[in-house]
């Protein structure tokens, strides 16, 4: 018994240290993002995620989809913004731009106050946040938030670390009761 004490203390050892050297990635969703054309008309809006390492500055992941939207004076093809794209990130957490096809497609997101780790962070519009696409022209965004949310992310060596001190654990429980004759193995 006190084997198996000592096993599921030593994995309780193990499994707490692999929480302590997990890396939070934030994940920010937008909402309410409203796009409106160079003459006001109202041009769709934005929608989707992006994920920033937790110091907010390095882009890990970007999924921003802007809509097709066709009107009057403009033309707008959909777009979905990725991390595959140029990312243009030296100014996190106040602001980022990819870029896609060659700047053929641009979206920059500009903050009214940096990005924060929790709650959420209003968009500066009418100017600086803007889309845009060669063919069609730019396209504002004129309301809008981001929410942040975090989790912990374990290291993929703490988790094999992990795995390993438990199935020691469980070989030296399983030991001690095998010397004892609870447990017969073939």
């Amino acid at each position: 018994m006190k084997n198996l004490v000592r096993a599921s203390v030593l994995t309780l050892l193990v499994l707490s240290s692999t929480y302590a050297r997990s890396s939070a990635a934030i994940v920010y969703t937008l909402h309410d993002v409203q796009l409106k054309d160079m003459y006001g008309e109202s041009a769709g809006a934005l929608t989707g995620t992006f994920t920033l390492n937790d110091a907010r500055d390095s882009l890990l992941a970007a999924n921003i989809v802007a809509p097709e939207t066709t009107g009057l004076t403009f033309n707008f093809a959909e777009v979905n913004y990725t991390q595959a794209g140029s990312v243009h990130e030296g100014f996190l957490p106040n602001s980022f731009r990819i870029d896609l096809s060659g700047s053929q497609y641009e979206l920059q997101l500009v903050f009214a106050s940096p990005l924060s780790t929790s709650g959420i962070t209003n968009f500066i519009t009418n100017g600086p946040s803007s889309e845009h696409q060669w063919n069609a022209g730019n396209r504002l965004v004129t309301s809008g938030y981001v929410t942040a949310s975090s989790g912990a992310v374990p290291e993929p060596s703490a988790i094999a670390m992990a795995a390993v001190a438990a199935g020691a654990g469980l070989a030296t429980a399983l030991r001690a009761r095998r010397r004892r004759g609870g447990v017969q193995v073939s």
